[in-house]
């Protein structure tokens, strides 16, 4: 597909251009991009202000057209973006229904941007590769209830090569940048997701997490994201099995829970999908958590891993203002196995069965990263996948010990804080918090870290997400974050 400035009427653009990828890492200067509507550019916010016809659909395409020539020049969040007279076009219907007296759903008129790995009927799916491109005929399911909701589908954001690692850098595409500091990185493998919504360009974008994939982009970016309980909101048929979650970056607690709402129950084209709570999230704000008696299990480091001066300072502010709430406060180290060689035996042998699907040819335009990748997950034995699936149960089993004790579990989302392009992304050893959560299921939920590009997570029993959102609402005027719980 050709590439075409942003906003051309005549064809939908894809990202940097490939000489402007050989480029990316140029120094920049520190500063960082905001370019939406105003501060208050939520989802809530805008699909109300289109039901109620305090703008239209059309106004709000504009508005993301002219954000998105603004912005994605320094931050290369999008690698495709549907022509403008597409989306003209599903801003009309919208607009025309709401004339007729017809309510085009609870997301009418907001623009979504999915991720570069979830099909979008008549996008381009990439993967961050040269390998595997398609134009699928057909939205994901995930895609499909979000259209339905009244969503327009914007475009598509960048990832790492098949989305295998926590930095969002591809030979096709290049880097994208952090919003709150272009010299920092958004994390991965959401990070185009992630800094399409923290700069404003679109209020909600679709993610996955297979290892903390929605939870350090958003960490890094000052977003709440949330992984759900596996299976909540369906997922596509990926190769890391059900290591995988789908979910979403939003600005405000309040949009994940007007998120959940529209997307989550069992689909019968998904892949994994499974039934949560039958009430509405969002109405579920309405009531207070009541603190009194709710008790926290707080480690920053729920595997034992060392963690940054700067990430356990802000971490701890966090908990004194847990306990200035109200809530009882344990610090304790979780009896939690080792478990990263077996999430990662997990994942890596998961992209190399795609690997073994491939040509000569095919294999020999991925990057050496990759490739290196699935050679690893070549080498796992199947006794390595025995030993890993019991860890997994033991992961599953110290998770369930500590719910049935402790109402949540809190940790830090990712050992340091957001590091610059320019260095050699750390391994993951000494990054990654987030994946015991991933092979136990359970659902987490990631807010901003005070005066740092890091986060904290709140993990919750199966299908807590509810009151996981509830508290989330409680603290983050403790620490200074108003407004991410609510646009409106």
């Amino acid at each position: 597909m050709n590439a075409a400035k942003a906003g051309d009427s005549s064809t939908g653009w894809q990202g940097m251009s490939e000489a402007r990828a050989r480029r990316a890492d140029d120094v920049r200067e520190e500063r960082t991009v905001w370019v939406g509507w105003d501060r208050g550019s939520s989802v809530v916010s805008i699909a109300e202000g289109v039901r109620h016809r305090r703008h239209r659909a059309i106004d709000v395409v504009h508005w993301f057209l002219q954000a998105a020539r603004e912005a994605n020049q320094e931050l290369n969040a999008f690698t495709y973006v549907a022509p403008a007279e597409c989306l003209e076009e599903q801003a009309r219907v919208i607009d025309e229904a709401i004339e007729e007296g017809h309510d085009p759903g609870a997301l009418a008129g907001v623009p979504v941007a999915v991720k570069d790995t979830e099909h979008v009927r008549g996008m381009p799916t990439s993967f961050g590769s040269y390998v595997d491109e398609k134009v699928p005929a057909a939205d994901s399911v995930h895609v499909l209830r979000l259209r339905r909701a009244g969503a327009i589908i914007v475009g598509k954001t960048n990832v790492p090569e098949f989305a295998y690692s926590y930095e969002t850098r591809n030979a096709r595409f290049g880097q994208t940048r952090n919003p709150r500091d272009l010299t920092r990185s958004p994390g991965g493998s959401s990070g185009g997701s992630a800094a399409a919504v923290s700069s404003g360009m679109v209020p909600l974008a679709t993610g996955s997490d297979g290892g903390g994939s929605i939870r350090i982009p958003a960490a890094f970016c000052g977003l709440p994201g949330l992984k759900p309980t596996f299976g909540l909101v369906p997922g596509s048929d990926t190769y890391w099995g059900d290591l995988g979650h789908s979910g979403a970056l939003t600005r405000t607690v309040q949009d994940l829970a007007r998120y959940l709402d529209v997307v989550t129950g069992v689909g019968l084209l998904a892949a994994a999908s499974r039934w949560g709570q039958q009430t509405s999230y969002e109405r579920a704000l309405t009531e207070p958590l009541k603190v009194g008696g709710l008790k926290i299990l707080a480690s920053v480091s729920p595997d034992g891993m060392a963690v940054d001066d700067a990430v356990q300072e802000a971490f701890e502010h966090v908990l004194r203002q847990f306990e200035r709430a109200g809530v009882s406060v344990t610090r304790s180290d979780p009896p939690l196995p080792k478990s990263l060689r077996a999430f990662l035996d997990m994942a890596s042998r998961g992209d190399a069965l795609r690997w073994q699907t491939w040509s000569a040819e095919e294999r020999g335009k991925v990057t050496p990263s990759f490739r290196e990748w699935c050679e690893r997950g070549l080498s796992v034995s199947r006794a390595d996948l025995r030993r890993a699936e019991e860890t997994r149960r033991d992961v599953i089993r110290a998770t369930e010990a500590v719910l049935e004790e402790f109402h949540f579990m809190v940790t830090a989302t990712v050992a340091l804080p957001a590091w610059k392009t320019s260095h050699t992304p750390p391994d993951p050893a000494d990054v990654l918090l987030t994946h015991p959560f991933n092979l136990s299921g359970h659902p987490a939920l990631t807010l901003p870290l005070p005066d740092v590009l890091a986060g904290f997570q709140v993990i919750g029993p199966y299908f807590s997400e509810a009151n996981l959102l509830r508290l989330a609402c409680r603290v983050l005027p403790e620490i200074g974050y108003a407004g991410l719980m609510s646009g409106t």
